[in-house]
């Protein structure tokens, strides 16, 4: 199969890149210009005059370490680097941004305000600027790409005025899914560098209305007969792989431009239908290109054991994850959340390295609701204690806990009602076996759960690749809560 042919995001030379699934096999005799680039094929290499192409630093890569935090002596403090096939590549953009907005630019941006992006927002607004039918956002965990989507979304919003003004999409699987995702991130992460540009935001109706005129809207699509009629300039479809193919047709076909984003766990359409095909392009993160994550995350991504896990989330290349433990679970609204009902708490100790994950959850019938209350390294019992009583624990109810005496019993000196949990041998199994017959449904801002759940999975046979009955120890932190007071609550009530 040829590699693609595309056009460089930055000045539009055409050259032939490197398939982004043959990334990690790509020829160490290469030319290195020709895989000159921060993403598998966005960036066409050194004869690029793009102000991106400045912040490209080749180095000697037997001189950098590939994984971790490279230090610059010259510039006095540290940044991360990418090595991506035989680059270095310097992955933090400061976005320079005056208060007057100057509408002639098509980058708007605001200094003061300390507003800081990747270099995964200029490649995007580069690629929005170009007139790119279609952008795939394709990457791993934790490498910035909803974020800092949004914050392009909104520079152009600014900056599109009058006749240029326009109605721009943000869409999700579902609407829990939206508000404790795109919706939240924009309104945590963007709206406070931007409110002085929104003359309105439609509380009710997730819209934000700019002085320019531009319209940015926050909306969910259930089926392929919802995303018929409306037309809009811009369609931003965050984790795409979650949308059939003909609700993103009908989607895609009354938007001017597509952006989407996902961790490419498994071939879809997009693979199919969009890569590589004219007018498209790929940009393919990972979380070496976030300088704005600790040392401690960035560390935890990269020692994922399971090697397709690992080249989905630390790499953002496609795999083929297979045996999801927990493939069926749905998101809910947080104010769908039962808090009246009554409610267990669980904690999975985290110590030092791994976080400590806190639970509420509440059976009804045969519903399981679930919420994540905290997912933090190192928390000590008084702060464990504080995040329940804010959650509506009382001192009377019981805590099921890790087994770790030590823990338990510094929480029943503060007054809380700790348990060591039901374990014992086959423990885990039947747990999980016991939350796979309810119909478990977690809250929108629950996101490691979201997370971990893509993550955790059952081992495979070494010969034979298949799923065992095994869990993989890793990425269960929320889900050990889960089952400890799932198992040992309502398996004898």
């Amino acid at each position: 199969m040829e590699a693609p042919v595309m056009c460089c995001i930055l000045c539009n030379n055409r050259k032939v890149l490197v398939e982004p699934d043959a990334l990690a096999m790509a020829d160490p005799q290469a030319d290195k210009d020709s895989i000159y680039s921060t993403f598998s094929h966005s960036f066409c290499g050194a004869e690029c005059s793009n102000s991106i192409a400045a912040n490209l630093l080749p180095l000697d890569c037997d001189k950098v370490e590939q994984k971790g935090v490279y230090e610059d002596e010259h510039l006095g403090y540290q940044e991360m680097y990418v090595n991506l096939a035989l680059t270095m590549v310097k992955a933090s953009v400061k976005l320079d941004v005056h208060r007057n907005w100057i509408k002639k630019a098509n980058i708007v941006t605001e200094p003061e305000n300390g507003l800081k992006v990747s270099v995964v927002f200029e490649a995007n607004m580069n690629a929005m600027k170009s007139g790119a039918r279609r952008i795939i956002n394709q990457g791993g965990q934790y490498s910035g790409k909803t974020v800092n989507i949004l914050i392009a979304l909104a520079c152009f919003c600014v900056s599109e005025s009058g006749a240029n003004a326009g109605v721009t999409t943000v869409t999700s699987m579902s609407f829990p899914h939206l508000k404790g995702g795109a919706l939240r991130d924009f309104e945590m992460y963007v709206y406070p560098y931007f409110k002085h540009a929104i003359a309105k935001y439609n509380k009710t109706d997730h819209l934000f209305t700019f002085k320019s005129g531009s319209l940015l809207e926050f909306k969910v699509f259930e089926n392929e007969m919802a995303a018929r009629g409306q037309k809009r300039k811009r369609l931003f479809i965050n984790e795409a792989n979650k949308f059939d193919w003909m609700t993103w047709f009908q989607l895609d076909s009354r938007s001017e431009q597509s952006i989407i984003d996902y961790n490419p766990s498994v071939r879809f359409w997009s693979h199919e239908h969009l890569i590589g095909q004219p007018g498209n392009v790929l940009l393919i993160s990972d979380h070496r290109h976030n300088p704005f994550l600790t040392e401690e995350k960035h560390r935890e991504i990269e020692n994922i054991k399971d090697q397709e896990l690992w080249k989905v989330y630390a790499r953002g290349l496609t795999g083929n994850v297979t045996g999801i433990i927990f493939p069926n679970w749905d998101i809910i609204d947080d104010a769908d959340f039962p808090d009246d009902e009554d409610c267990i708490f669980s904690v999975d100790f985290g110590y030092t390295n791994d976080p400590t994950a806190i639970i509420k959850q509440v059976k009804i019938g045969n519903t399981l609701f679930v919420k994540e209350l905290a997912y933090e390294s190192g928390l000590p019992p008084k702060s464990i204690r504080q995040i329940l009583i804010a959650n509506g624990y009382v001192d009377t109810a019981p805590l099921f806990c890790e087994h770790d005496p030590d823990m338990i019993k510094a929480l029943r000196k503060l007054g809380v009602n700790a348990f060591p949990a039901r374990k014992g041998q086959g423990s885990i199994n039947a747990g999980i076996e016991l939350l796979n017959s309810y119909d478990v449904k977690y809250t929108s801002s629950s996101r490691n759960i979201h997370r971990e759940r893509g993550m955790y999975i059952w081992m495979a046979d070494k010969e034979t690749g298949k799923a065992t009955n095994i869990p993989t120890d890793k990425n269960n932190h929320t889900f050990d809560a889960i089952r400890y007071g799932a198992y040992t609550h309502y398996l004898r009530t």
